[in-house]
């Protein structure tokens, strides 16, 4: 589209990303573990993708504690993207006005970290409605898909991943968007 609109500018940086996010997925696909600072980067390329469809109305920030080594701790390849990849698809893309992700990463204890990735979207219920009105046949595999390959992890690997899918409210239970969050532990 940028190009048949002839924006050069962000068809550029459009190319630009792609072709890094696919650079980065290609090298880390073929390896069961990945350096936190090389995930981030892979979510960074993703979020500036997705980013640019939603345009003015969205903001994002990745926030990691200083005393977290990234370029020394080990995750599971391409754990958070697909989660990152539900918020957009399933929430904030269908959000009206100010649209945020923020994705946390925190120290627990010497092995153990928490990754949080929080959005503002419609929520899982919203989401659900629109899905079914859309697509009245379609069966969602993505959360199925992405728990089997949790299980897996934990029994063939050496990581413990606890999985939390929190849908956010407010008092008057109305729907303030969805926080997932991954407690990543390594044990040698």
């Amino acid at each position: 589209a940028y190009i048949y609109e002839n924006d050069k500018q962000k068809a550029i940086t459009y190319l630009n990303h792609f072709a890094n996010l696919v650079r980065k997925i290609l090298q880390n696909s073929n390896q069961k573990e990945a350096l936190l600072i090389d995930e981030i980067e892979i979510i960074k390329h993703y979020i500036e993708l997705e980013g640019m469809l939603l345009e003015k109305d969205f903001s994002w920030e990745i926030n990691i504690a200083e005393n977290i080594a990234t370029d020394e701790i080990y995750i599971p390849t391409l754990l958070i993207q697909p989660f990152v990849e539900n918020a957009f698809k399933h929430g904030l893309r269908h959000k009206k006005g100010e649209k945020k992700l923020i994705i946390s990463v925190i120290p627990l204890s010497e092995q153990v970290i928490r990754i949080t990735v929080d959005d503002n979207g419609i929520g899982r219920k919203a989401s659900q409605l629109i899905n079914q009105k859309n697509k009245p046949l379609h069966q969602s595999f993505a959360m199925q898909n992405i728990k089997k390959r949790i299980d897996l992890l934990n029994q063939n690997s050496n990581f413990d991943i606890e999985m939390q899918i929190l849908d956010k409210e407010n008092p008057q239970q109305e729907t303030l968007g969805t926080q997932i969050v991954l407690t990543i532990k390594y044990h040698e």
